[in-house]
């Protein structure tokens, strides 16, 4: 039998959402394997993700989705509630700018806004300039082809805008995925770390090396010198990564992290 056929829940799927529940169901007991096509957790559309922390939505559930959630990413590490050894994903506060454009004068989103007691400021054309210099404030509605004599014209108004100050952005998605998977496999002792295919251990590689900056340690049974494992000291819970000498052509399209099991070929 698979790690798949014997766990309690099985996710598809293992971008920042995948690895989200398989973190929530592990806490609770739960063994649980997360299936995806990539080498890695969050390298798929994850990865590639703005990461925006926002409150800009126009129905009451999303905001209180989205409102209710920030609270874990500002608290980010205080939320996974394990160190990841290959670092920590940051919530960057930026606060959020919205301009009050034609069609759109920002009075349902300041209602919700108050309902939730979200802080924000109402800024005039004069205030969103001292604040942005480099932002044009000009109103220049409707759109225009550069081939409409009326393109160059100057504004007929100026914006005003409404200001969020809480905000922000994850410096680094895929890093915070890792973070979930690796809180997930934590609760469970004892869990040996397998990857799939070579195609994705270097896919995986570039993709880290670009987007996160440093080596992760990685599994591959290629005899490429480009391809060996970088080494790293033993997890808090005695965990070793270990080369993954059986992968087989066949499995070079999936790999699986398991938070009862192992992260293997599938």
């Amino acid at each position: 039998m698979t790690a798949a056929t014997q766990s309690d829940v099985v996710i598809i799927g293992g971008g920042v959402m995948g690895a989200s529940i398989a973190l929530e169901l592990s806490k609770a007991g739960r063994s649980v394997v997360v299936i995806d096509k990539g080498g890695a957790p969050g390298a798929g559309s994850t990865s590639a993700s703005s990461a925006i922390i926002r409150f800009t939505y126009s129905n009451f559930n999303t905001i209180l989705m989205a409102w209710e959630s920030a609270q874990y990413w500002y608290n980010w590490n205080e939320f996974v509630g394990v160190e990841d050894p290959d670092g920590m994903a940051k919530f960057v506060k930026t606060g959020y700018l919205v301009f009050l454009t034609e069609g759109y004068d920002g009075v349902r989103q300041r209602e919700l806004w108050d309902q939730f007691g979200i802080p924000y400021e109402v800024l005039n054309p004069e205030e969103v300039r001292k604040r942005w210099p480099a932002f044009e404030t000009g109103k220049f509605y409707p759109p225009k082809s550069i081939e409409d004599p009326a393109f160059a014209d100057d504004p007929y108004d100026q914006l005003s805008a409404l200001f969020d100050p809480l905000s922000g952005f994850m410096d680094d998605p895929m890093l915070a995925t890792h973070n979930l998977a690796n809180a997930a496999q934590d609760f469970w002792r004892g869990i040996s770390l397998q990857q799939g295919s070579c195609a994705n251990q270097h896919f995986w590689r570039r993709r880290h090396w670009r987007d996160v900056g440093k080596r992760r340690s990685v599994q591959c049974s290629c005899s490429d010198k480009c391809c060996r494992p970088s080494r790293r000291k033993d997890q808090q819970d005695g965990r070793r990564l270990r080369r993954n000498e059986g992968a087989s052509s066949a499995t070079s399209s999936r790999s699986v992290f398991a938070a009862s099991s192992s992260w293997f070929p599938s």
